[in-house]
């Protein structure tokens, strides 16, 4: 089918030298029967024999013009198959075009992103640095805390006695009270006295 479509355009661009040719022979015929009608009457036979030869070319002449009109025929539906081909072709490179621009501009939105990122862990690379050598110091805080610890809870029950022991003497301390500021009234109004 191929080849045939191939070989047609060459029969089609042929055709009309071939049409040419045979009108023009024809005429020639035509024109050499009617010189040879007129100088010799008798060869009637010889015209009419040139004149079915004539006939018989241009029978397969009309049969040429059929067969390269079934040729275009055939010739303009490729054509328009291959011009709709082409038009989807063409919106299909319109799609696929739109979408790698659409695809290059998310990539340079994720480029940009993965650079944010970039900045961000090493920032957090960074901060997790600094958060090693705080921990490594409050290791060293908490280890002297350890120590420091049954020493301070021993103070502790130091304190504790000696609050029990303060609470005795506020006890002790709370009734007289009233008594010894009486005295210091007495006491300043003597000393007032005296002086």
């Amino acid at each position: 089918m191929l080849r045939r479509l191939l070989a047609l355009p060459v029969g089609i661009a042929i055709a009309p030298l071939a049409a040419t040719r045979r009108v023009a022979v024809a005429l020639d015929d035509l024109a050499a029967l009617a010189e040879h009608a007129r100088t010799e009457p008798a060869t009637l036979a010889a015209i009419e024999h040139r004149v079915d030869r004539a006939l018989l070319q241009l029978e397969a002449l009309n049969e040429q013009l059929r067969a390269v009109h079934g040729d275009l025929v055939v010739v303009d539906a490729a054509a328009r198959a291959l011009a709709a081909v082409g038009s989807t072709l063409h919106d299909g490179g319109a799609e696929l075009l739109a979408a790698t621009r659409d695809l290059h501009d998310g990539g340079a939105d994720l480029l940009a992103a993965t650079r944010d990122l970039h900045g961000d862990a090493r920032d957090l690379s960074d901060g997790g640095r600094e958060l090693v050598v705080v921990s490594r110091r409050l290791d060293q805080a908490l280890g002297v805390l350890r120590a420091a610890l049954p020493r301070m809870l021993a103070g502790l029950d130091t304190v504790e006695s000696l609050e029990d022991a303060v609470e005795t003497v506020a006890e002790t301390v709370e009734p007289l009270q009233g008594a010894a500021e009486r005295v210091g009234r007495v006491t300043s109004r003597l000393g007032r006295r005296n002086g």
